[in-house]
């Protein structure tokens, strides 16, 4: 046995390429390599076995299904569990989907009419630190900042203008913080369907116990006209940061 530097020449016979006698491959990471008198690589500097094995894509695709123990490989770890639920707990946050339809409507006799949208249940996330309270999301403990965005569609059932939707951080039965998303029209008939979006808004200083509630809104363009609002579908999604 012998070590000895070596040349690796690369046979394009074997690709079906074209041949070239100046076809020489010189290896930097095997530059010293323990090799037997017929030239065959035994031992890398490292004394570690090079072993002569050609794989085929079903035995690669066995190594990586078991690469950490038989059925909990990288695909069962990565692959298959690439979807929303597996995404969020990697990422440890809490993001929440709530959706409520709402048949009843409001009536105001003034400019304005409000009506607040209740959350009825907690969909898309699985042993989610937040919970509902009376149609409102609860601010869990250790929770400081949140990412909140809505959607709301409603059928005004009057020729009504600016419309929006709001969302409320309530504490101790007052407002916190308000952010709305407006849809200035100069007139929006009883038939139109209305979509209001706020988009994510982070709110910091969040209190453990706080309150967040949805509500949309519409004006009659008048003093002393009736003005009647409705939600038809809500979506409010909350993200812990």
């Amino acid at each position: 046995m012998a070590e000895k530097d070596i040349l690796m020449h690369v046979r394009r016979e074997d690709s079906g390429a074209p041949a070239n006698d100046y076809d020489i491959l010189y290896p930097k990471t095997l530059e010293r390599l323990v090799v037997d008198e017929n030239g065959i690589i035994l031992k890398d500097k490292m004394d570690t076995k090079l072993d002569k094995v050609l794989y085929t894509p079903e035995d690669i695709l066995t190594k990586v299904k078991t690469v950490d123990g038989e059925g909990s490989g990288l695909d069962a770890d990565t692959v298959d569990g690439m979807h929303a639920a597996g995404i969020l707990a990697a990422a440890r946050k809490d993001i929440i989907s709530l959706t409520n339809s709402v048949d009843a409507s409001v009536t105001g006799p003034a400019k304005w009419a409000e009506l607040i949208v209740p959350v009825d249940s907690i969909i898309g996330q699985v042993g989610s630190k937040f919970t509902v309270s009376n149609g409102r999301v609860v601010i869990p403990s250790g929770v400081s900042a949140i990412l909140v965005s809505c959607a709301v569609g409603q059928q005004p059932s009057q020729f009504v203008s600016d419309q929006c939707a709001r969302i409320y951080v309530l504490r101790n039965g007052q407002t916190a913080v308000r952010r709305d998303s407006w849809a200035n029209n100069d007139k929006v008939s009883e038939y139109t369907w209305y979509t209001a979006q706020i988009q994510p808004v982070l709110i910091t200083g969040v209190q453990t116990g706080d309150l967040i509630e949805l509500r949309v809104s519409c004006g009659g363009g008048g003093e002393g006209k009736t003005v009647t609002v409705s939600s038809a579908m809500a979506i409010l999604t909350v993200q812990e940061v």
